[in-house]
């Protein structure tokens, strides 16, 4: 009987956790065959929409509170307009480029199995590193997502522009974020000689920070296109 307990009590926990992490917290997702992954998740499984899917790339060092930062922010919008948000911590303290974007395709994958969703294309975005991630992913996976909208990001290599092809782009720079603004023009020329939808806002009076004058609406109607 003291055996069967301890089984229920662990079905009970486990249950908790999932719910808990439906309505959005950090779980460490295990991804096959890499490792595991603190990551953020918020899912309404009995209102889930397969095409209001997120992957959002946080700022900075890309920890954990570089997560937090982006649900104080921006995150916090998607979570209320219903989408299902998923925003990983970098592992081992690098960012989410060059070989760390082997993760993306398993972590999606992940997804699916742990929370029983079925899903195609995401969208993908992304804030300073976290935009550059963000394109280096869409650059490099593009059969994984419908869009990619960073504010700012770039490429670290620009001959990767037309592998974007099939992906909307969405590039939003500060005015006065003058190294960002200017790779963001540079990009947005590249992306155009390639044939690849893209569209570039510069934020009037913008600094590097300009994505927290961003209207949730732009950033919405930009996450549904190709959708």
């Amino acid at each position: 009987m003291r055996q069967v307990s301890h089984w229920m009590q662990a079905i009970a926990l486990s249950l908790l956790l999932l719910v808990e992490a439906h309505a959005g917290q950090f779980v460490n997702l295990s991804v096959n065959g890499i490792g595991t992954l603190q990551t953020y998740v918020h899912i309404e499984p009995h209102t889930f929409d397969s095409r209001r899917v997120v992957l959002a790339f946080p700022p900075g060092a890309q920890h954990r509170g570089s997560v937090e930062f982006g649900l104080a922010t921006w995150l916090s919008n998607l979570r209320d307009a219903g989408w299902t948000v998923i925003s990983p911590a970098a592992p081992d303290k690098r960012l989410f480029v060059g070989p760390n974007l082997v993760w993306v395709p398993h972590l999606l994958e992940a997804m699916r199995k742990t929370y029983s969703i079925q899903f195609e294309r995401v969208s993908v975005f992304g804030i300073s590193n976290g935009g550059i991630s963000a394109l280096e992913a869409a650059a490099r996976y593009p059969h994984l997502f419908h869009n990619v909208t960073v504010a700012p990001g770039l490429l670290l290599t620009d001959s990767r522009a037309c592998k974007l092809s099939g992906v909307a782009v969405s590039l939003i720079v500060g005015e006065h974020d003058a190294l960002w603004r200017d790779g963001a023009q540079t990009l947005a020329q590249q992306l155009d000689a390639c044939g690849v939808e893209a569209t570039l806002d510069v934020i009037p009076n913008g600094d590097h920070f300009a994505f927290q004058r961003i209207p949730f609406e732009m950033l919405h109607d930009k996450f549904l296109r190709r959708q």
